[in-house]
């Protein structure tokens, strides 16, 4: 131990108690006794306390023996170089502190456990008392194939290798006269969005399906006892989906009546 002697000024109890008066050095002097709680740490020699008589005394004597207190060394480890570091935020610790290590992986590397199968990061070490080294075991990140195939005629987007547990957008743009049906995998419909999102939990193949566009015809005609009095347009071949427009035009000195429809009903709309 190493004794240090602090004067206090003007001591305002009477009697005036050296370990209260203690708790008043400020500044530089009651840091060095500060120990890992906070607390300052002191012994006073012969007597815990004095008697002070104001009417003599302006300051007070004291004779502080300082506390040497013990400092650790916290290393970080790794059980590969390549795969990573640990960041230690204070490689030198006092007895009773603590300190933060966290695990840092590089690219294509991820934090797997500490070697005492502790698996938080970062990681907090409270009440430091001896010299520690925290190794991290870091493994590479499992990489899995996505294959995308194609039933009928379009094209996809999205195969490829990829990190486990990554999300990858997959799409599907049909060919001329194709529409997208649905997405497939194995047996069992994947999803029926034509632009979706896969999670690579492990290596998958689906199959985007294609069907060709379904088509019409669609006749139009004068009834036969008619014929004379005027004609329609709007016959072919039409797409599924596509809106078709018939018109009917009556000849000079006749006006259009109704349409027959196929389901048995009519329509006044030319």
């Amino acid at each position: 131990q190493q004794e240090e002697e602090y004067t206090i000024s003007n001591p305002t109890s009477e009697p005036a108690v050296i370990a209260v008066k203690l708790s008043e050095l400020t500044g530089n002097v009651a840091n060095k006794y500060k120990n890992a709680g906070g607390n300052i740490v002191f012994d006073i020699y012969n007597t815990t306390s004095c008697t002070v008589d104001r009417n003599k005394a302006a300051s007070v004597r004291i004779f502080v023996a300082k506390e040497a207190v013990a400092t650790y060394t916290i290393t970080g480890a790794t059980n590969n170089a390549s795969y990573g570091s640990v960041t230690v935020s204070n490689a030198s610790v006092i007895s009773g502190g603590s300190v933060t290590l966290t695990a840092n992986s590089t690219s294509g590397y991820r934090f797997v456990k500490w070697q005492d199968d502790d698996t938080s990061n970062p990681r907090t070490i409270t009440n430091v008392t001896a010299d520690a080294t925290y190794t991290a075991t870091f493994e590479a990140i499992p990489t899995y194939v996505l294959t995308l195939n194609v039933e009928g005629q379009g094209t996809v987007t999205g195969a490829g290798s990829y990190q486990e547990n990554q999300d990858v957008n997959i799409s599907a743009t049909p060919d001329y006269d194709y529409k997208f049906y649905r997405w497939m995998e194995g047996e069992s419909e994947y999803s029926s969005e034509s632009s979706t999102t896969v999670k690579m939990t492990n290596a998958r193949t689906i199959s985007a399906v294609f069907v060709k566009i379904p088509t019409y015809t669609i006749t139009a005609s004068v009834k036969e006892s008619c014929a004379e009095m005027g004609t329609v347009t709007g016959s072919g071949v039409y797409k599924e989906g596509v809106a078709v427009e018939l018109k009917a035009i009556a000849n000079s000195g006749y006006h259009f009546d109704h349409w027959n429809l196929p389901d048995g009903s009519t329509s006044t709309s030319e």
